[in-house]
């Protein structure tokens, strides 16, 4: 069913070149997220100055621009958003949130904050506050989060979406808060649905040992061994004591 749905979705003709194009076969092309993969290596080919297949007309890279941004938003928004924002893009909110309670809490003497990041890990962050507007990110594009104090000691934040420089960043109103900045409170009950707080266990992951455990594992064995080595030595240096003593 979800292959004949993608079918009826992408133009056949088109994939089919595309195909004969890629080498890749049609039922790649129609797996998760493949024909974004094609459109992002042109993309960056020609961001780079690189040269580009004679097939890759400015066409073709509209056509797999549209593709693409309709396979991300199906994976990505469309179906179970929380659930896969909490295993995703709700892994750096965490952080993000983490770097609000500092600086509440320590007096964070940071005024500024950046993370680098994929397009795809920006995705899956605007995806996890409900604001992807289902466009793929351009080169330096980047989701802004003002951090305030307000003159009654509570705090409140705004967002911002830049993806054009020749603009000023985009508001981007966070859904469901009814004030704008949207006061720190608010903000987190309204995301709290999309943090995780134990990803490993979420994911399914087995326990594994810390470094520290391994480290410290690692630490008994070299003693173990060491003193097991100190022992031998000692037993030989006294069974040869004991046969120059029967020799002399």
């Amino acid at each position: 069913m979800k292959k004949s749905y993608k079918m009826n979705i992408f133009p056949q003709r088109f994939i089919q070149e595309l195909s004969n194009h890629t080498g890749y076969p049609v039922s790649r092309l129609l797996g998760r997220n493949s024909i974004w993969r094609v459109y992002d290596t042109l993309s960056c080919q020609r961001n780079h100055n690189l040269t580009t297949p004679g097939w890759a007309t400015q066409e073709v890279l509209n056509t797999l621009q549209e593709i693409s941004s309709f396979e991300v938003m199906f994976s990505v928004v469309t179906h179970k958003r929380k659930e896969k924002a909490r295993l995703s893009g709700g892994v750096l909110l965490n952080a993000i949130l983490r770097n609000f309670s500092k600086a509440m809490e320590q007096g964070s003497t940071l005024k500024f904050i950046m993370y680098s990041a994929h397009d795809s890990t920006l995705i899956t962050l605007q995806a996890a506050l409900d604001v992807y507007n289902g466009l793929l990110p351009p080169y330096a594009a980047c989701q802004l989060f003002e951090f305030y104090q307000e003159d009654d000691g509570s705090y409140s934040l705004d967002l911002y979406y830049r993806n054009d420089s020749s603009r000023d960043p985009y508001p981007t109103p966070v859904p469901g808060c009814e004030t704008t900045p949207c006061p720190l409170t608010s903000f987190t009950d309204l995301v709290k649905d999309v943090i995780s707080t134990d990803w490993d266990a979420e994911c399914g992951l087995k326990p594994s040992w810390s470094n520290t455990g391994v480290i410290a594992a690692l630490a008994v064995a070299v003693a173990i061994l060491t003193m097991a080595l100190l022992a031998s030595i000692a037993v030989l240096i006294h069974q040869r004591r004991n046969l120059y003593s029967r020799e002399g």
